[in-house]
C-alpha cells in the first residue's frame, strides 16, 4: 500500500512538474526589457513646393494711385505761327486716372488739363492771349510692369493715344487757331516727360517689396490650426521665393509665386517653434510655373500629449478578473521604431508593470492614423502577478485592443479645412484673400521616435491669394 502510494504521489508530482513547464513555456513571465529606439525623429520634412497666384485687385492700385497723385506741372514750349510765336504750356492731371489690367499689360486712361499762354507777332506788333488755351484730353498708355531686383515693380509707360475733350485754341482778338496739331506734335517729342510721371505714380502705388516682404515673415510664423483642446501648430522655414507674371486672362494683375520651404506639424506646446525667420531672398524669375500645392509635411505627436490622452481612458477603466482587482496608476510612452510601446504601472491585486507594444500605422482608406494590434509582456513586483500571468496576459491583451486604440482620424481628414482657418485667422489671414482648393491629404510614413510619433504627410492640392487693400496702404513695420 504504502509502495502504491508513493509511486501514485512521484506519478502526480512529476505530472504537476510537466505541466506547469508546459505553462511556462506557453506564457512568458519575467522576460527581458524591451529594446527602445535611437530615433530622434525626423529633423525636417522633404523640401515643400507651393506655387499660387497672387492677385491685387486693380481698383485697390487705382485707388492707391489716385489717393497719392501728385501732380507738378509738366512745362512744353511750343511753336505756333509759322514759327513767329511761341506757346508757353503746362500739362497737369485733372481727374482720377482709370485703369485696366490686360494680362500682362496694364492700360491707363490718364486725363490731362493744358493751360498756356501764347504770344506772337503780326504786322511787327507783340500780340499775347489775354484769355488762356485751355483744352482737356484723354491719353491713354501702355503699361509694362516688370518685377526687378528688390521685388521692385518698374513700369515702362508708352503714350497711345489722344483723344480731345476740349481741343486747344488761341484767341487773338477774332482771330482763333486751333493748336491741336502742334500740340500734339510737340508731346510727341516730349511724351517721356508725361510717361515718366504715369510709371511714377504707378511704381508708387504698386510697392510689391513691402507686401511680399512682409508676407514673407507672416507665413514663417506658426499657426494655431485649433484653439480648443489639444493645440496643433502649423509652422514653415522658408527657404527661395521666385515670381513671375501670370499670363492668364483675367481682370486683376497677377503674379505667381513659388514658395520653397519645410513644413511642420506639432501637436501641443509651440514654444519651439518660435525661431527667428529666414531673410526675404532676393527676386528670381520663376519660369515654366505650374500652379499647385505639393507640400511635404513632418508632424509630431509628443507622448505627453498621448498620455494627456490616454489618462482620460485610464481614471474611469476598471478592470475585474476572477476575482482579482486591477488599476492602471500610470501611463508612459517608449519609441520603438516601428513599434509603439506604452508602460502600464499596475495598482491593486497586481502590483507591477505592462509593456503592451502597439503599431502605429494608417488605415488602407488613408484618412485614419491609430494605434492598435497590441502584444504584451509582463513585469511584475510581487509573486502574485507572475502566477497570475496565466489569465493576465490574455485578458489585459482583449482589453487593450478593446480600449487602446488611438484613432487620429481628425487630424487628416480634418486637416485641409483647419489650415484654411488656421492662415484665414492669422497675422498672413490679415494680408490675404485665401481661396483653397482640392486639398487632399496623403499618410506616407509613421515612425516610433524617442520621445514623439513621427508622421510624415503630403498635402497637395491648389491655391489662390490676392492681397488686402490694407497691404497696400499700410506703413513697414520694424521687427
Amino acid at each position: 500500500m504504502r509502495k502504491f502510494l508513493l509511486i501514485s504521489f512521484i506519478v502526480l508530482l512529476l505530472g504537476g512538474l510537466s505541466f506547469y513547464l508546459y505553462m511556462r513555456g506557453k506564457v512568458r513571465v519575467d522576460p527581458e526589457a524591451p529594446i527602445f529606439t535611437s530615433f530622434e525623429g525626423y529633423p525636417q520634412s522633404e523640401l515643400s513646393t507651393l506655387v499660387f497666384p497672387l492677385s491685387i485687385a486693380i481698383t485697390d492700385i487705382s485707388h492707391k494711385i489716385n489717393e497719392t497723385l501728385e501732380s507738378k506741372p509738366i512745362h512744353i514750349s511750343i511753336p505756333i505761327d509759322d514759327g513767329k510765336g511761341t506757346l508757353e504750356m503746362d500739362i497737369e492731371f485733372y481727374d482720377l486716372i482709370k485703369l485696366k489690367w490686360n494680362s500682362p499689360k496694364l492700360y491707363a486712361d490718364v486725363p490731362i488739363h493744358f493751360s498756356a499762354t501764347a504770344t506772337t507777332t503780326r504786322l511787327g506788333i507783340a500780340l499775347t492771349n489775354k484769355k488762356p488755351v485751355e483744352a482737356k484730353a484723354m491719353v491713354s498708355m501702355l503699361v509694362k510692369p516688370e518685377i526687378v531686383k528688390g521685388w521692385k515693380i518698374e513700369c515702362d509707360a508708352t503714350l497711345e493715344n489722344i483723344k480731345w475733350e476740349q481741343e486747344p485754341q488761341l484767341e487773338l482778338g477774332k482771330i482763333i487757331i486751333n493748336l491741336t496739331k502742334q500740340v500734339e506734335s510737340k508731346i510727341a517729342t516730349e511724351q517721356e516727360k508725361i510717361e515718366e510721371v504715369v510709371e511714377s505714380q504707378i511704381n508708387k502705388a504698386l510697392k510689391l517689396t513691402d507686401a511680399i516682404e512682409k508676407i514673407w515673415f507672416d507665413i514663417q510664423k506658426p499657426i494655431a490650426l485649433n484653439k480648443k483642446g489639444t493645440p496643433l501648430w502649423l509652422s514653415m522655414e522658408g527657404q527661395d521665393l521666385s515670381a513671375c507674371w501670370n499670363n492668364e486672362p483675367s481682370k486683376d494683375p497677377s503674379v505667381i509665386i513659388s514658395v520653397h520651404g519645410y513644413y511642420s506639424l506639432t501637436v501641443g506646446d509651440s514654444s519651439s517653434l518660435s525661431k527667428k525667420p529666414t531673410p526675404l531672398p532676393d527676386y528670381k524669375k520663376l519660369n515654366s510655373p505650374e500652379k499647385a500645392i505639393q507640400a511635404s509635411i513632418a508632424a509630431k505627436i509628443p507622448y505627453d500629449e498621448m498620455s494627456k490622452l490616454t489618462k482620460t481612458i485610464t481614471d474611469t477603466l476598471n478592470l475585474n478578473y476572477s476575482g482579482y482587482e486591477l488599476r492602471i496608476r500610470k501611463v508612459d510612452f517608449l519609441g520603438g521604431d516601428s513599434l509603439l510601446y506604452l508602460k502600464l504601472g499596475l495598482g491593486g491585486d497586481v502590483r507591477g508593470s505592462v509593456y503592451l507594444k502597439g503599431q502605429p500605422r494608417f488605415m488602407e482608406d488613408g484618412k485614419t492614423f491609430l494605434v492598435d494590434h497590441f502584444d504584451y509582456d509582463l513585469y511584475t513586483e510581487n509573486e502574485l502577478a507572475s502566477t497570475a500571468d496565466d489569465w493576465l496576459h490574455d485578458y489585459l491583451l482583449e482589453k487593450a485592443n478593446q480600449v487602446l486604440v488611438f484613432k487620429f482620424d481628425s487630424l487628416l481628414t480634418k486637416l485641409p479645412d483647419a489650415i484654411m482657418n488656421g492662415i484665414e485667422k492669422s497675422k498672413v489671414g490679415d494680408k490675404l484673400d485665401l481661396d483653397m482648393q482640392e486639398l487632399t491629404v496623403i499618410p506616407q510614413e509613421v515612425r516610433s521616435a524617442k520621445d514623439h510619433l513621427s508622421l510624415t504627410i503630403q498635402v497637395n492640392g491648389k491655391a489662390a491669394l490676392q492681397l488686402e487693400s490694407e497691404v497696400l496702404n499700410s506703413k513697414k513695420k520694424k521687427r
